[in-house]
């Protein structure tokens, strides 16, 4: 559909813009129209960040930023024709298609994006409905992603902050991994990998070989002895993954807040990693007590960091075995896998094995999400990055992430790399660590900076109350919450 544009002088000499016969703002006065439309905004919260949806000439700005003054404003744009009115106080993003405005979307912190305000012109709703609408969807599936994940992090974050003080106490053997000019092979968990086995084993020796946790029972079991594994999840279940380490003396690429055997911790090699930028008592922790560690990109899912990881470690090629991302219609993981033990011992006449597959079938949900993150960040890895199996007919393509056999592996393999080491830091506990770590907890009951990351959404509910006296309340109930954690991780160093 042809659009055609026109710009008339109002009554009050002010401009004023059509679309094809639509008006997109008053024929007579556009300021005081805009001044009436915000006057009327109700909003029962004070917004992180305020959303405005195709505000077409844009009166209505100044009295959104007199309304809610210092409060970030992003204009969503639907088309192209008022892009001169656009000015650099004001982030400004386009709707070009969904993958591209969902991928614009993802860049907004889950805190900031769940507690904004959207305001949508009420002209631009008529003018580009079909734009609208598909904005609006996009909004939503943002919003809900990013509630699902301040709800996970809410359960989560005492657990992972506890998980940090028992690695800080027991982490013993410090490691570091030196880049070299190494192809990486990362194998995930996926059934693919299961088919894979025998000539990952043939091509064993060209690869730097990293094991995500819940891959590792396979490779062990088929007798493929991995360069590190990989774990980042703090779950009670993760633990399991790695339980076979006890009987290995293989690095473990662990993050702080993820779920170890106390007994690991203590043995084997460990490369710590470590998300600066968003657990700041991290870093914290890593300056006071000087642990050695890599710099590392939180992700939705272990396989993005994994990759995001190795992208440092070379600049040649890295292969994933096992990424299949899609529900299987039996075992939804490689075998052996923990989990899957786990889930037939758990299983009855009632519940019984099908009830457990065709459970996990529906709800891959998660799996969509994985998927989504690498097919929208595909272009970044095209070349270098492939998904490597014996021919396997996986159910979904990832975008600029080649499907390839070992047989074109071969053609691209490195040839006498220059090799990724792993070697020993001189990392060494100080005798004062149990005085140094009590302090440092104890300076977390009132840091606030603190408080909002282990318990973010509970944060932003009480920066949503306007009512004072239930303000208060909330806050003392979290400040007691803050307290217990608090106390208990004391207990862990004591």
């Amino acid at each position: 559909m042809k659009i055609s544009v026109n710009f008339f002088k109002a009554k009050n000499s002010s401009l004023y813009a059509e679309i094809n016969g639509i008006k997109l703002n008053s024929a007579y006065d556009p300021e005081k129209e805009a001044e009436r439309f915000v006057k009327n905004i109700k909003n029962d919260f004070r917004p992180s960040r305020i959303f405005f949806l195709e505000p077409c000439i844009p009166y209505a700005v100044r009295f959104l930023n007199q309304k809610f003054n210092n409060i970030p404003l992003t204009i969503i744009r639907y088309t192209h024709f008022f892009d001169s009115y656009n000015d650099s106080k004001n982030k400004t993003i386009f709707f070009e298609n969904e993958n591209q405005f969902q991928k614009e979307l993802s860049f907004f912190k889950e805190e900031d994006f769940f507690s904004s305000l959207f305001i949508e012109w009420p002209a631009s709703k008529n003018a580009f409905p079909e734009i609208s609408e598909k904005v609006h969807f996009a909004i939503k599936k943002q919003l809900d992603f990013s509630k699902t994940l301040l709800v996970t992090r809410n359960y989560f974050s005492s657990r992972w902050f506890k998980n940090k003080i028992i690695f800080s106490k027991y982490a013993q053997n410090i490691f570091t991994i030196k880049k070299g000019s190494q192809d990486i092979l990362i194998t995930a968990s996926g059934e693919s990998l299961e088919y894979s086995i025998e000539k990952i084993k043939a091509f064993r020796q060209y690869f730097f070989l990293i094991a995500l946790s819940s891959s590792l029972e396979c490779l062990l079991y088929n007798k493929i002895i991995p360069d590190a594994v990989l774990s980042t999840d703090g779950g009670y279940y993760a633990e399991k993954h790695i339980s076979a380490l006890e009987k290995y003396n293989i690095p473990l690429i662990i993050s702080m807040e993820a779920r170890c055997q106390k007994n690991i911790l203590e043995k084997n090699p460990l490369i710590p990693l470590f998300y600066e930028k968003d657990y700041p008592e991290e870093k914290e922790i890593h300056d006071i007590f000087k642990i050695p560690a890599i710099k590392a990109e939180r992700n939705g899912t272990v396989s993005g960091t994994a990759l995001i990881l190795a992208l440092t470690l070379t600049d040649k090629n890295i292969f994933f075995s096992g990424l299949d991302l899609f529900p299987s219609k039996s075992f939804q993981h490689a075998n052996p896998n923990n989990l899957e033990i786990l889930d037939m011992q758990n299983e009855t006449k009632i519940k019984n094995r099908m009830t457990t597959l065709s459970k996990k079938m529906f709800n891959s949900e998660s799996l969509k999400i994985y998927e989504n993150w690498f097919k929208s960040n595909s272009k970044k890895f095209e070349k270098r990055v492939f998904r490597l199996s014996d021919n396997f007919d996986y159910k979904n393509h990832l975008n600029f992430i080649k499907n390839i056999n070992f047989s074109d592996a071969e053609k691209i393999i490195t040839k006498n790399p220059q090799k990724i080491i792993i070697e020993k830091t001189d990392y060494k506990k100080n005798s004062d660590f149990k005085e140094k770590m009590l302090f440092f907890l104890e300076s977390q009951k009132n840091n606030l900076d603190f408080i909002r990351n282990t318990f973010p959404l509970e944060s932003i509910l009480i920066e949503k109350t306007l009512d004072e006296n239930e303000k208060i309340k909330k806050i003392e109930n979290l400040n007691e919450k803050n307290d217990k954690l608090i106390k208990k991780s004391k207990d862990l160093i004591l």
